[in-house]
Formats: structure tokens, sequence, C-alpha cells
């Protein structure tokens, strides 16, 4: 059995995503609620007692091995020894389970909350990538299921997958979504993210410089920003956020508007300097006024210095100004 884990601040996303596939079916827990908004107003009552537990949500998916059937009340003695090897007391501690029939080898989903609803302690999360590992270990062992190795810091298994491109869209969407509710708060974005099934990871250097990102879904391979296109990059999702962003479509910067030549038209403004922008016309005039003013002091001209700007101003710029 293979096993991935994932933290998050809000319940209702990762139930939108869980329950929200075709097949998906409930077929575990000790909720009442039978829609995700249901299930997460009841997470949420107990959520609510425990203020400094940032990260409540507790999703983990495990998938049996290739070929390997459960029924629905093997999955629910898997699900809970698995929760009890985490930590959890599954006849306290809210949990749900969803069985999904959209791979080839059977898996299901677990949501549970880490606040005791007794105490309103949460669970520790202390090494708990490690001890997914030990935890389906040991189910494997207490329910007579194929040994199957994993590995990663999350569990999950190693063996590359290639890139879905069907599911690139879908990333897209998700990652436009979390960035407009973000508020320009990066910690935000990544909140954002991971309660919509998605894990931000960041190419951080020990300098704290960021030269890359990944995002890594529920399920499938790890997509590279730079795979999604240009608009999707760090530097180019963080100047989304700073407000200076690039469009999601094709990386092109908002708002920037064409400026027009002058009447000149496009040789003539590229020879004298002169465009319809009135900053760059007076830039122009004061330039142009400089050097009347110097050839007639230096040539000891006669005619009036008024005569003299007057010849050197092109009749163009003064109908621009």
């Amino acid at each position: 059995m293979i096993s991935k884990i994932q933290k998050g601040t809000g319940f209702l996303g990762v139930l939108d995503y869980t329950m929200g596939k075709n097949g998906a079916e409930q077929i575990g827990g000790n909720m009442a609620g039978e829609t995700p908004r249901q299930l997460a107003a009841e997470f949420g009552a107990v959520r609510d007692h425990s203020p400094t537990c940032t990260r409540p949500v507790f999703h983990a998916s495990l998938s049996a091995a290739p070929g390997e059937r459960l029924t629905d009340e093997q999955w629910q003695d898997v699900g809970r020894d698995y929760l009890q090897n985490m930590g959890f007391d599954p006849d306290k501690h809210q949990w749900v389970m969803v069985r999904h029939i959209d791979r080839e080898h059977e898996h299901v989903h677990l949501v549970a909350n880490r606040v005791d609803p007794e105490n309103f302690r949460a669970v520790s999360d202390k090494n708990d990538f490690r001890r997914t590992q030990e935890a389906v270990r040991q189910a494997e062992v207490q329910h007579g299921l194929t040994h199957t190795p994993s590995g990663g810091r999350n569990g999950s298994q190693t063996a590359p997958k290639p890139f879905d491109q069907g599911k690139a869209a879908e990333m897209r969407r998700v990652i436009d979504t979390s960035i407009k509710n973000a508020d320009g708060n990066r910690q935000k974005f990544i909140e954002n993210m991971a309660d919509q099934g998605v894990a931000v990871k960041l190419n951080q250097a020990s300098t704290g410089h960021i030269s890359g990102v990944s995002f890594q879904a529920q399920e499938g391979p790890a997509i590279k920003g730079s795979e999604l296109g240009r608009g999707y990059k760090w530097q180019s999702i963080q100047s989304r956020l700073d407000g200076k962003e690039l469009g999601p479509a094709n990386g092109k910067t908002r708002g920037a508007k064409p400026v027009p030549v002058s009447r000149l038209g496009a040789s003539g403004a590229r020879k004298s300097g002169i465009t319809d922008d009135p900053t760059m016309a007076i830039d122009r005039m004061a330039k142009i006024v400089g050097q009347a003013i110097t050839k007639t002091v230096i040539g000891g001209a006669r005619k009036g210095l008024s005569g003299a700007i007057s010849k050197a101003i092109p009749k163009s710029l003064g109908h621009e100004m």
C-alpha cells in the first residue's frame, strides 16, 4: 500500500476535491454530514476551539497494490488502523473516508481533524512523513495486504511518471484562483493552494532566494511552474501577487498601453525624438531652446533671441505643445 499525506488550513477545499470526483463515494468515517459543505461545518465547529492549530486538516490518500481489491468494510478497517497508527483516535477524532475509482489502482482519501473534540489539543505532526510509511507497513501486516515499496518525503511512490498535459489547465485554474484570493500575501497563496489539494514546493536557497517552484497535486507527479507557462514561473507568480502581474493566459504585462507616435509618422518621430507624450515634447523643447541660446551668444547673431528660438523650433513641435 502506498500513502501520501498533506496538511492544510481549510476543510472545504479538500472535501470539494475528494468528493467532487466522478464516482467518488463516502464509505467511512464518524461524521453526520453528507456534502462537502456540511462536513466542513462539522470540522470547523471543533477546529475553532483550537486557534493555535494553524493546520488542522490531515489528508491522506491510501492506494492498494496494483490488482488488489478491498471491500468498503476492509477499507474502513484499514483506515481506522492507519489513523490510530498516526496518533488519532478513530472513535473520537473527526474523520471521513472517500473511495475514488478514477485510477486503475484502488485508493481512498482520508480527511481527519487534528484537533481533539474533547480537549482541543492537536495531534502531533512531528515526523509525520516518516510515521506514515511506518503506519502503512503496519497496516499491510495487520490486514495481509501486498507490500508495496514506497519512498520520498511523503511516503509516495518515487517511480517517475510522465507529465500529464491533461491536468495543466486545471492546475492553472487553481493557481489563478489562489493568487486572486491571496490579497498579495505569499503565505496566503500557499495556504489557498493547500486548501485545494495542491502543495507548493519552492526551490529556495539558504540565502532566501527562490529560483523556481513546482506544484504537487494529491495524485500524479509534481509539475514545474515553467511547464505550465511563463505566467506560472515563480518570478511571475510573485509579480502577480505584488500587483505588477503577468497575465495568466499569455504572460503579457497587464495595463500596458501602446504609446502613439506623433503625426510626423514613425520614422519622423525616431529622427526628431518627438512623440505625443507632453513630457517628451517639453524635454525636446528645452533642448532646442538651449541650443538656440548657445548659437546666438557664441555666434554673435544680430537677430533677437526670440527670433532664433522661433526659427529653431519645428512647426510640428509647436503644434504638439
